[in-house]
């Protein structure tokens, strides 16, 4: 048996443009969890809150997670050109478009949530 720990993603929003994703793994699970667990933590008990500084600040650690999925999770980006320079990770996340970067927190949380069984088709 042959094992890939990536799986390419072609965008939906950006035809054209395909992303390596990391799969989802027993350590790489644990890893993210490691880092994310915090985070929602305290999102939750801000986003509970009826102050409008705490809610502001909750929306900020969502964006915080799905920036710590995207950095954890994508491998490399093609076919994506941002000003000129051909897209990395880091240029993705500061400078590319939003859309695409919540379609692809939204593939790796969908792989996240899958069970053993479904990843595999």
């Amino acid at each position: 048996m042959e094992y890939s720990s990536t799986v390419a993603h072609n965008s939906r929003a950006y035809p054209g443009v395909s992303i390596t994703l990391r799969r989802i793994s027993f350590g790489g699970r644990n890893e993210l969890m490691r880092t994310l667990s915090p985070l929602a933590t305290q999102m939750k008990a801000l986003a509970a809150s009826k102050d409008e500084a705490e809610l502001a600040a909750s929306g900020a650690l969502r964006r915080e997670m799905a920036t710590a999925i995207v950095d954890w999770g994508v491998v490399d980006v093609s076919g994506l050109v941002i000003d000129g320079v051909p897209a990395s990770k880091e240029l993705l996340l500061s400078s590319g478009p939003e859309a695409l970067v919540l379609e692809i927190v939204g593939e790796l949380q969908k792989q996240l949530s899958l069970s053993e069984d479904e990843r595999k088709n």
